[in-house]
């Protein structure tokens, strides 16, 4: 009986021995999926770089290369503040290290035995800055593990996150400063990699550069999307900010309060349809208050096999050198036939703002395209197919403080002239119909006939002639021509109809 117990005892040991070295394979292969599919979901690109397995730990190194619009926006801010550095870069990597630690028995820190979790794999990743930058961010910040996200893979080979960014606070000289209050998050993958759902809480940041200064406040992010048999990431995504603001020379350009916004992409008869919402409460901009703001509108009738080209030519052509660009933008645009034959249709249900004048609205709907009407070669087909119909409704101050915007070097009353004939002219004509101050227009596209307020119109024939109206208008008020002097604009301009 001994002699049983103690073989009992070995096969026990031996198995728990090798679980953890067996459980290594495994992961090793779970880990690279999730980096693959991770990868899959936004402008970024995430790739293993090292992975040295051992018995019960493992440890892994990826890269995560950026692209797209984050870089632009990133280079156009060092442009502008004159930071030092690559500014023209196309791309932004950085690396992360993994500390890996196996299942099925996870014991959550070296030389503690007493907590332990039963799981795959726990995983702990913080970002790897390279030696010199390790010694500037202690000497700044005091810390270098500034993100760390720590993962788990289940028994089942769902991965669950949790992500934990610290509080930071740089002071320069000349009242220059950054105050980043943290970040935390959370995430989930499906087993079979197919299902993810995220939230990220950003609780704000004050950054002080030379004389700009930005500050936001409470930023929520909530998505949950699926992959599709085409291997497109669908699903929906809310984001929430409280405030937003900017200023520049101690002066407020800009403060943006209670932005709303969400976005939901799904299948509908097998073909894509992304709506959308957005909800602003307050826009504070140059001494003008404006608000609330509302959109909310759609995009139907995508093929998903279009979709899918799209996004892997719009990967590659953010990626290439200048010299390789136009062999993708030509790959994008034989794309076009493909997107026309499925008839795609754009819906504004409403966009709406809350003007120092009073209320602007409008709405729009456009198709084109069709089985019979997707050959580049065939444009007036193309032209035939399109069947749109909208609205506006704007109080007349507004459309003649913006038809004044053009002629702010001139003196009031040219101003103020020039808008009243240019709208009175657009009213005799049709364009608009008034009720107490109020200019409305309704207009229908179709079968090649442009029809506004009831009545068939040439509306190019009719902006034309407002445009040549205004600058004749313009010319025989000028004063005589003067020598330029340094510095000054010599150029003309001319008050025209908006588009």
């Amino acid at each position: 009986m001994k002699r049983k117990i103690g073989i009992y005892i070995l096969l026990i040991a031996i198995i728990l021995g090798a679980a953890p070295y067996l459980a290594g394979f495994i992961v090793e292969n779970k880990f690279k999926d999730i980096v693959q599919a991770t990868s899959e979901l936004d402008s970024m690109t995430i790739s293993v770089v090292e992975y040295d397995r051992g018995w019960r730990k493992s440890h892994a190194k990826t890269r995560v290369t950026f692209q797209g619009d984050v870089v632009e926006k990133l280079n156009l801010q060092a442009q502008q503040h004159k930071v030092s550095g690559d500014i023209a870069s196309k791309d932004i990597s950085i690396m992360i290290v993994h500390d890996i630690r196996h299942g099925p028995f996870v014991q959550l820190k070296d030389g503690n035995y007493a907590d332990w979790t039963f799981a795959l794999a726990t995983i702990h990743s913080v970002l790897a800055p390279t030696e010199e930058a390790k010694k500037q961010l202690m000497a700044v910040v005091g810390e270098t593990e500034l993100v760390t996200m720590d993962s788990e893979i289940k028994i089942d080979g769902a991965t669950k996150a949790k992500i934990v960014g610290k509080e930071l606070k740089i002071q320069e000289a000349d009242q220059e400063h950054f105050l980043w209050k943290g970040v935390t998050g959370d995430w989930e993958l499906s087993r079979d990699l197919k299902r993810f759902q995220g939230n990220l809480l950003m609780p704000g940041f004050d950054a002080y550069l030379t004389d700009s200064r930005f500050i936001g406040e409470d930023l929520v992010i909530k998505t949950d999307r699926f992959k599709t048999p085409e291997g497109l990431w669908l699903g929906n995504l809310k984001l929430d900010l409280q405030k937003f603001q900017g200023d520049k020379a101690k002066k407020t350009k800009f403060v943006i309060t209670g932005l709303a916004a969400s976005g939901v992409n799904d299948l509908e008869n097998n073909m894509i349809e992304s709506s959308g919402t957005i909800r602003i409460e307050h826009i504070d901009f140059d001494d003008q208050k404006y608000g609330p703001v509302n959109y909310s509108g759609s995009v139907k009738n995508i093929s998903p096999v279009v979709m899918k080209r799209f996004i892997e030519i719009s990967k590659d052509l953010q990626k290439a050198p200048e010299a390789e660009q136009v062999k993708y933008a030509q790959q994008l645009f034989e794309l076009v036939p493909d997107f026309l034959k499925a008839r795609p249709v754009l819906v504004i249900d409403d966009f709406s703002i809350g003007t120092p004048e009073g209320q602007f609205k409008s709405a729009l709907s456009v198709e084109v395209g069709g089985p019979e009407a997707y050959d580049m070669q065939n444009t007036q087909k193309i032209v035939q197919s399109i069947v749109a119909k909208g609205n506006i409704f704007l109080p007349r101050a507004l459309l003649h403080r913006l038809l004044a915007v053009a002629r702010n070097q001139e003196t009031t009353e040219q101003v103020n002239t020039q808008a009243d004939e240019l709208i009175n002219k657009q009213i005799q004509e049709g364009l608009w119909v008034t009720k107490n101050e109020l200019l409305t227009m309704d207009f229908e596209f179709k079968d090649s006939q442009l029809k506004v307020n009831g009545k068939s119109l040439d509306l190019f024939k009719i902006l034309f002639e407002a445009k040549t109206q205004a600058t004749q208008a313009h010319e025989h008020a000028a004063p005589a021509p003067q020598a330029p002097q340094g510095g000054s604009d010599t150029g003309t301009s001319s008050m025209s109809a908006p588009h």
